[in-house]
């Protein structure tokens, strides 16, 4: 709680001032309108098209950034484009923040100087920063911490002014609409169910686009275009107990060769070797120069039991490098299934080669190693094409779009339950004989049982004999 104590001898323009002080020192965080032009101007603003850059980068570094990440440092820059001889330069401006609306009381960030010889806090407005000094300029920066998660779009504007007849304010170039970064739920595979409630059978249609090329991984991006693409895509609709790669797990031989070959023969082949856990097999087209960026399909199904989706797809050039996702759950807790999903997808080193770089030459890793991710500071070596000293989060090489296209309509009474082998095998009494196959001599006859449970027992491979057969002689009673 903030007590303020008012002096009698403080005359009432000042303790105005004191109160309205306080306000600012307490919402300087917070989204507040202020008037944004800057003293001064004898003419209506100009038109900045073509003559300066706005843009934010993360604090230190060079990459433009267009959307931010919860409670992180960036810097944001005004630059005057100087396409002749004679640089542009300007000599006041106001950096501001804040929401779209009036009415939000939102947390908008908190603004840092960076050069105090340049710039300094707006007095007028307590999310502003302005300049020191009239001393032309070509270029200023200031430091911005983004609002904490949640806080939707901020609109960080500049005004800028060159002399009283010419400023600028409001132009397309000289807004970011900066909203927060949908990578971080993009990154989230989320939670496993134990058991999926769904009754009702789902189709689902899934996109792979690629992401990777020279612009978003540039470190050693391989010369030879032609020979870059992600393999066929392959995968399988399974049950929760069952996967074909995991995380941190051994690769199978069908594993490896996709991951070093991009072959995915064997790895189809051990899939139907688990039919009893696979109720779709997902296979779809590479991607290849020069589409790598471009997208491949498939569809598959999911149910009550196969709840569950893995897919791989090998990055090619490399010693065995894969994108993929390891069970990802699509049945959601109140029995439903997910509509859409997007997932972005990073690069897993299979653990079957010791290669570093994309054209490493052939090296088997002895003894096999567990698959792993790799990231800007694994493997801790220069020569990665992900390595990068600063520790920074890669982008993704490729991305999965998931989108439910049709409900197929059950009711949980048609569908097996979670039981126990024995329960699942468990038959009805023997019905009565059947009539005996001849009427004079020897034949036979047969009396028959059944599951109780039949959807249950087929798909436990319940063995239980459910017919019975003995010899009978015709007009013989028995």
């Amino acid at each position: 709680m903030i007590t303020t104590v008012i002096r009698k001898d403080i005359l009432p323009g000042r303790i105005l001032y004191y109160i309205l002080l306080l306000l600012a020192i307490t919402r300087s965080s917070y989204s507040v309108r202020c008037n944004r032009i800057i003293d001064g101007t004898t003419r209506p603003r100009s038109n900045a098209e073509e003559k300066y850059y706005f843009f934010m980068t993360l604090y230190n570094r060079t990459d433009i950034v267009y959307a931010y990440m919860p409670d992180t440092k960036y810097t944001v820059t005004i630059m005057s484009k100087s396409p002749g001889l004679t640089p542009r330069k300007f000599t006041r401006f106001l950096i501001s923040a804040e929401t779209e609306s009036d009415s939000e009381i939102v947390d908008i960030g908190v603004f840092d100087i960076m050069d105090e010889s340049i710039s300094k806090f707006a007095d007028q407005c307590a999310n502003a920063v302005v300049e020191i000094s009239e001393v032309p300029k070509e270029r200023v920066s200031v430091a911005w911490t983004s609002p904490s998660e949640g806080s939707g779009c901020i609109l960080i504007r500049a005004t800028i002014l060159e002399t009283p007849d010419t400023w600028y304010m409001d132009d397309s170039n000289l807004v970011l609409n900066i909203c927060q970064d949908i990578k971080a739920e993009a990154d989230d595979q989320g939670l496993v169910l134990p058991e999926c409630c769904a009754c009702d059978e789902a189709k689902y249609e899934v996109t792979f686009e690629g992401l990777w090329s020279r612009n978003t991984h540039p470190k050693d991006f391989p010369s030879k275009g032609w020979l870059i693409r992600f393999s066929d895509v392959i995968g399988a609709s399974h049950t929760v107990d069952y996967r074909f790669w995991i995380y941190d797990g051994m690769a199978s031989i069908g594993l490896k060769q996709v991951a070093e070959l991009g072959s995915t023969r064997r790895l189809e082949s051990e899939l139907k070797d688990q039919s009893e856990h696979i109720r779709t097999i997902i296979k779809a087209r590479g991607i290849s120069y020069p589409n790598v960026t471009g997208r491949t399909f498939a569809v598959f199904r999911v149910d009550r039991k196969h709840h569950l989706m893995s897919l791989v797809s090998m990055i090619d050039p490399s010693p065995d490098w894969i994108v993929g996702v390891s069970g990802l759950e699509l049945c959601l807790t109140n029995c439903s299934w997910i509509e859409h999903k997007e997932l972005n997808l990073y690069p897993y080193d299979a653990g079957t080669d010791d290669g570093i770089t994309y054209l490493s030459p052939n090296s088997p890793t002895e003894p096999q190693e567990p698959i792993r991710r790799i990231t800007s500071n694994y493997p801790n070596d220069s020569r990665s094409p992900f390595y990068d000293p600063s520790g920074l989060d890669m982008k993704p090489l490729a991305k999965l779009y998931l989108n439910r296209q049709r409900l197929y309509e059950k009711t949980c009474n048609d569908l097996p339950t979670e039981i126990t082998d024995t329960e699942a095998c468990r038959v009805t009494s023997w019905g009565d004989w059947s009539e005996c196959t001849v009427t004079c001599g020897k034949g036979s006859k047969l009396r028959q049982r059944h599951y109780r449970n039949e959807t249950a027992a087929i798909a436990n491979k319940c063995n239980t004999s459910l017919t019975d057969r003995t010899t009978c002689y015709g007009d013989l009673q028995w």
